[in-house]
């Protein structure tokens, strides 16, 4: 849906439909689950008149919607409770706040600097990361982020042959799809030009090791994934890209790195913060409510246990897994 005020555009909200059975129909926002912090766009001061147009849209559509899904968006987005409040009827529909998973940050703008950032971590971080980078130069090796040519293609394809291998015997990556190094190369064409695409590999004599490849836009980096040749983990190379895109984001005045859904040790070895996603419906109060709801009664209640799961101390939540091995 795009809206305009006389010729000028103030919104864009992309939704794709996803039809089920009896009738359903789920309304998505467009990119889940590749992409996350995804929601309708508008121009400033202009939040609340797009919210009621799409409202109103989507309320009309065909085929009506049965649920508006807001997945991974930030838990702190405004736009659920605007969509609801905007969507026409005599009744809001019912706004069913789902998993949250938490996503490490790194507030870039708080530092002066990367030296600066670098010397606010702990002596053992310090080493650590000097230790790895030295490891890798005195071997020859090298780290670079990726440039618009001849080169794009073999490094895309880099990206997600470290990044396959490294999930294929941990039962795959949701990256497998055949359209996604498709997808990364269309991207990157139109990125790179402006510095929004970063690729970083590490090298060790021209033989691809690891890769590390982030998005920005608006002063924020996000980590989109990564992956590495478990072989040379010596060298560390799943680290030297974020330690790169970190350092280079500095040099380019970027405010924030987000570090994307999922708390794994090594985001957190970098974070100092956290900005968690949420996966929040919207279901409205159509003839077909109550079976929408009855259809989703065991999804609701599998991802209010996950939710409960999720904000248990790490000491718990391995008691917990310890009972379900049983």
């Amino acid at each position: 849906m795009v809206v305009h005020e006389g010729s000028e555009l103030i919104g864009i909200a992309p939704f794709t439909v996803q039809r089920g059975s009896l009738g359903r129909a789920d309304y998505r926002l467009f990119g889940v689950p590749v992409a996350e912090r995804n929601e309708p766009l508008a121009l400033p001061g202009q939040e609340e008149h797009v919210g009621a147009e799409v409202a109103r849209v989507l309320a009309n559509a065909n085929p009506r919607a049965s649920i508006l899904a807001l997945e991974a968006i930030d838990l702190h987005s405004a736009w659920p409770e605007r969509l609801a409040r905007h969507y026409p009827g005599r009744a809001r529909p019912a706004v069913i706040r789902g998993f949250v998973l938490q996503t490490p940050t790194l507030q870039l703008d708080e530092h002066q600097s990367f030296d600066h950032w670098m010397a606010s971590r702990s002596g053992n971080f310090r080493s650590q990361m000097q230790r790895m980078r030295r490891r890798l130069t005195d071997d020859g090796g090298i780290v670079r982020m990726t440039e618009a040519g001849s080169d794009l293609e073999r490094d895309v394809n880099s990206f997600m042959r470290l990044h396959l291998g490294r999930w294929e015997k941990r039962g795959g990556s949701g990256l497998a799809d055949t359209g996604i190094e498709r997808m990364l190369l269309e991207a990157a064409n139109e990125l790179l030009p402006d510095g929004r695409f970063r690729l970083w590999l590490v090298e060790l004599k021209g033989k691809p090791i690891g890769a590390g490849l982030f998005i920005a836009g608006g002063g924020e980096m996000a980590y989109f994934n990564g992956g590495f040749d478990e072989e040379f983990a010596r060298y560390r190379p799943a680290l030297i890209p974020i330690a790169a895109a970190i350092e280079d984001g500095f040099a380019r005045g970027d405010s924030r790195l987000d570090f994307g859904g999922g708390p794994q040790p090594y985001k957190l070895r970098f974070a100092d913060g956290r900005a968690p996603l949420a996966w929040i419906s919207l279901r409205p109060r159509t003839a077909r409510y109550a079976l929408t709801r009855a259809e989703l009664l065991k999804s609701d209640l599998h991802r209010s246990g996950l939710s409960a799961f999720h904000r248990l101390p790490e000491q718990q939540q391995k008691q917990v897994k310890r009972l379900l091995r049983r």
